[in-house]
């Protein structure tokens, strides 16, 4: 049986008396009692008054459209089923109920029939469905509603007695509201304009989500937890402590959806990802003006950074190519500016005079180093540890027998979202 088939069943009872114009409780494929002005009649229809009807040949006018009926009913229960293409209509025997093609019968006049209706009072629309008393699916097309005076037209799901899921809103459960975009789940939760309730009586319009019982949000906000509530727009609010079972740290950005991520500080606020170090050159004796600096992740079992002041030649594997240095010259013009090193040159080369004494050193590693800094420049990873060694022109600082360099063990003073640029 074709999909174009629309099929109509009358129970047809022994002993049935009509008139020559008897009227069936039957409109558009939904059962009415009574059968009002705008239902079909059956014309010509000779019953008689102690048996099995035979209309063969006779007329069935159905708003309008004319159906023949081809036979007459073998027995009783038999339905008379209905064909809009062939305007005929036949009995066919039916002792098991409706087929399943039977059932999706809404209108014998529409030539589209992929909409189901079940239930008095119910309505629909185009590849709707709609069961239930009252249910309601006819706001447009797509439409499922299930549950008495279930509302879920136009792309929209309804799910439970009173439940509205329509204009592309899904509702699930008693009393839900989940319209336009919006998703309710849970008795009298109510999830719309791309909102999202997930629990007994949670509350979440405007781009919102609660999940939870009773749990209420509003405007991009969420609430995680029951009866958790935020007000607050675009911010998040969950209901006692977090643990982050596999993770860390935690990332933010100002601007939703643009631009990068920076590690959250364990004390609250972002946290940096530049290393900041305040590196004492000039003060054990005023000549040196360089430094060489090196960090490691395994105790210097091997380096993860080098980097050498002196110098652009950074080594090959671990080097940084975008390192600052500032430093003061006390026989500067202004001897309070903070001068930039270019990475073609010592620090030395940039000094005014060749008594002049730079006694502090700013040095800001760069995230443009050869090994990937997100890798292991972190404030947080405890097994980062940073070395470094005094340098001029004549080379480096030495022990007192002269026999190893002079290295000192240090720490970044802090870690900075953005670097300095005076």
């Amino acid at each position: 049986m074709s999909k174009n088939l629309a099929i109509i069943a009358i129970a047809l009872g022994l002993a049935r008396a009509a008139t020559a114009q008897s009227s069936f409780p039957i409109r558009n494929g939904v059962l009415q009692t009574p059968l009002d002005a705008a239902g079909f009649s059956i014309s010509n229809l000779n019953l008689a008054d102690s048996g099995i009807p035979t209309p063969t040949n006779q007329v069935i006018t159905i708003d309008g459209q004319v159906f023949v009926i081809t036979n007459t009913p073998a027995s009783a229960g038999d339905v008379l089923v209905f064909d809009p293409a062939t305007t005929t209509a036949c009995f066919v025997a039916q002792a098991t109920g409706l087929t399943e093609s039977q059932v999706r019968v809404i209108d014998p006049l529409m030539t589209n029939s992929e909409n189901v209706v079940l239930g008095a009072g119910a309505s629909g629309s185009y590849k709707g469905c709609s069961m239930g008393f009252n249910a309601n699916g006819s706001d447009g097309p797509y439409g499922q509603s299930i549950g008495q005076l279930a509302r879920g037209g136009n792309q929209g799901v309804a799910i439970g007695g009173e439940a509205s899921g329509y204009s592309q809103g899904v509702g699930i459960g008693e009393s839900t509201i989940g319209y336009n975009h919006g998703t309710a789940v849970g008795q009298r939760s109510k999830g719309w304009v791309y909102g999202a309730a997930l629990g007994c009586y949670a509350y979440a319009p405007n781009y919102a989500v609660a999940l939870g019982t009773y749990s209420w949000s509003t405007n991009n906000a969420v609430a995680l937890g029951s009866y958790v509530t935020n007000p607050i727009p675009s911010t998040t609010r969950v209901r006692g402590n977090l643990y982050l079972d596999g993770g860390t740290k935690i990332y933010t950005r100002p601007d939703f959806n643009s631009g990068e991520f920076t590690e959250l500080a364990t004390g609250g606020g972002a946290a940096g990802t530049f290393p900041v170090f305040h590196l004492d050159v000039g003060t054990v004796d005023g000549n040196w003006t360089d430094f060489e600096i090196k960090a490691s992740t395994n105790n210097f079992a091997s380096l993860c950074y080098y980097y050498k002041s002196w110098t652009n030649v950074q080594d090959a594997t671990r080097g940084d190519t975008n390192a600052l240095v500032y430093f003061t010259d006390d026989h500067a013009e202004d001897v309070r500016v903070w001068n930039l090193k270019p990475q073609t040159n010592a620090v030395s080369e940039m000094l005014i005079s060749s008594n002049s004494v730079t006694q502090w050193i700013y040095f800001y590693p760069s995230h443009d180093c050869t090994i990937p800094w997100g890798d292991w420049m972190s404030s947080t990873n405890t097994a980062l540890v940073w070395s470094w060694v005094r340098v001029d022109d004549l080379g480096f600082e030495m022990n007192v027998s002269g026999t190893k360099q002079r290295w000192n063990p240090i720490r970044p003073d802090s870690w900075e979202i953005e670097r300095t640029t005076p």
